[in-house]
């Protein structure tokens, strides 16, 4: 397991912090806050056609919880970056290595703090006795398969991006 500063193991919140301080970087390197983010959410909704509302991406932003790998993603499309290292810093690890491999990066994504893979996860959950164990299961089956086909799109922009402007040549 991942340790930080040497004795707490790595967790949802230090992903969440993590991820609040890329956020934030990024918005004052714009000019921007969170507001004006949600803003531009609101303008340039995601491709399920509903853009979140204030209360997450001010949370993300304060770092106090973290973003789906869809809202990652979401995020750096509309902040025009990389959505490589915002998923890493937010735990989504597995999806920023798809990412990386996509678009023809170099070294893979860090490592995940979890020492059993997801689908090792997924079967343990499957088969606990309890329901909703079971139930969340599914839904993160579900979620882990919604997010590597988001992965898969937004890699294929990245390398169209990237062809386009090696086409128009500097």
């Amino acid at each position: 397991m991942a340790q930080k500063g040497g004795n707490e193991p790595e967790t949802v919140e230090n992903s969440a912090a993590q991820l609040g301080r890329w956020l934030s970087e990024k918005l004052d390197a714009r000019g921007m806050k969170p507001i004006d983010l949600w803003r531009l959410m609101q303008q340039h909704p995601p491709r399920n056609g509903r853009a979140p509302s204030r209360a997450p991406v001010f949370s993300w932003a304060a770092g106090t919880t973290s973003a789906t790998a869809d809202n990652v993603i979401y995020i750096a499309r509309l902040l025009d970056t990389d959505p490589v290292e915002p998923l890493e810093l937010a735990g989504h690890t597995e999806v920023a290595g798809l990412v990386r491999g996509a678009a023809g990066g170099g070294a893979p994504a860090r490592q995940p703090v979890a020492t059993e893979s997801n689908e090792e996860f997924i079967e343990r959950l499957r088969t606990s006795k309890d329901p909703e164990m079971r139930e969340i299961a599914t839904v993160f089956e579900h979620d882990l398969a919604r997010a590597r086909r988001m992965a898969t799109l937004e890699a294929a922009e990245v390398m169209r991006r990237s062809a386009k402007a090696g086409r128009e040549g500097p």
